[in-house]
């Protein structure tokens, strides 16, 4: 065949396009399944806080994860080790303030929260600890000042399940739907592959329910549930609020393993709860409000040298005598129930010699520290605020 002809066949064939790129935003799926229920979606959206200046639930969902430029917040604990040394503040409020109407939740109050740690954060009921959580996960437009994430605002960076995983409630799950199944949405959600939702389930201990409606889940079973969707994005940083509600003492010591495995990975961990037995073990720092002002934050150690007042309870044969030596030295009963009191004022050393010089036996002695005891002494004049 000659050059001639081969040409002329070339010319009348048509043009071969190159296949396109695929847009970010292109959704290829067929159209059943861009029928999103709505219902499923608006609460995983909101578990996850993935868009919460989107104008609807559609919008939400037509945004696209450009899933080649985007990867996990942390691949390695050597990465996270050296994220934590960074001095900047992980999550961080500004002359933070927020009214509804007249009255002010949150009262101009300033705090930081250090990289790498587990950071208590409590307050009486009606202090302002949800309405400052959802300052921080853009829920909520402050009045004045900044909730600042990784020294921005969370809706300025690109993914935010990636950076904040959080769960402010355990109705973030439509009932008829499998656990795995909503784990999936979150993931899809995220940009993060599908099977990762199996992993999930089986992290927090619902690898042997994940086929099961979770309408059928205890309080317990959801705080998992919802955790497993917080943790879809791998996030550096993890807020909880009152996340041992519903869970019996085993569920509690995994909770607090699971946390500080999260601490010893470099994660951040903001945790609010009204169970300050439980925190004392567990956090490094603490951040107090009362009546929408902030009364304290530090390390967990300070907080109580700071607000508890030493006190020594002691047990003794002869209650009364030792009350009125106790007294004559400058010390202070607070309590006296039977052969039981509590002394302020006081040091071991100098109770024990007062007891020895009176002829009186002590039969026990125990120096009282706890967060419970320092957290009332805080709040108990924060009524006339």
């Amino acid at each position: 065949m000659s050059r001639s002809t081969l040409a002329t066949r070339e010319s009348r064939s048509p043009a071969v396009e190159p296949p396109a790129v695929r847009a970010v935003d292109q959704d290829v799926r067929p159209p059943a399944a861009r029928r999103i229920p709505t219902v499923l979606t608006r609460c995983v959206a909101r578990c996850l806080h993935l868009a919460p200046m989107a104008r609807s639930t559609t919008q939400l969902l037509r945004k696209r994860v450009n899933r080649a430029h985007v990867t996990p917040a942390f691949s390695t604990r050597a990465q996270r080790a050296r994220a934590a040394l960074s001095m900047r503040p992980m999550l961080e409020a500004v002359s933070l303030t927020k009214r509804f109407g007249s009255v002010a939740a949150i009262n101009d109050a300033s705090f930081a929260i250090r990289p790498g740690a587990i950071t208590g954060f409590l307050g009486p009921n009606g202090a302002g600890k949800s309405t400052m959580l959802r300052l921080f996960l853009g829920l909520t437009h402050p009045t004045s000042g900044a909730a600042l994430i990784d020294g921005k605002p969370l809706r300025e960076w690109p993914v935010p399940s990636r950076k904040v995983g959080a769960v402010l409630d355990t109705q973030c799950v439509h009932p008829s739907r499998r656990a795995i199944d909503s784990v999936r949405w979150a993931a899809w959600l995220a940009g993060v592959p599908a099977y990762h939702a199996e992993e999930l389930l089986d992290r927090v201990g619902l690898g042997a329910v994940a086929g099961q409606r979770t309408g059928k889940f205890s309080v317990g079973m959801r705080q998992r549930l919802a955790l497993a969707i917080a943790l879809v994005g791998d996030p550096e940083i993890v807020v909880l609020d009152e996340p041992m509600n519903g869970l019996d003492p085993e569920g509690i010591a995994w909770l607090k393993e699971l946390l500080r495995g999260f601490r010893d990975q470099g994660r951040t961990v903001l945790i609010s709860s009204h169970l300050l037995a439980e925190l004392e073990d567990l956090v490094d720092d603490l951040v107090v409000i009362a009546r929408g002002k902030i009364i304290g934050s530090g390390s967990a150690t300070a907080f109580i040298d700071r607000f508890q007042t030493q006190t020594i309870s002691v047990l003794s044969d002869k209650p009364e005598p030792l009350c009125a030596a106790v007294i004559d030295a400058g010390g202070e009963v607070m309590e006296m129930q039977g052969q039981r009191m509590e002394i302020s004022g006081l040091t071991s050393i100098q109770l024990g010699e007062i007891a020895r010089d009176a002829g009186i036996a002590l039969l026990g002695l125990t120096e009282e520290r706890s967060l419970k005891r320092a957290f009332s002494e805080a709040t108990a004049n924060m009524t006339d605020l």
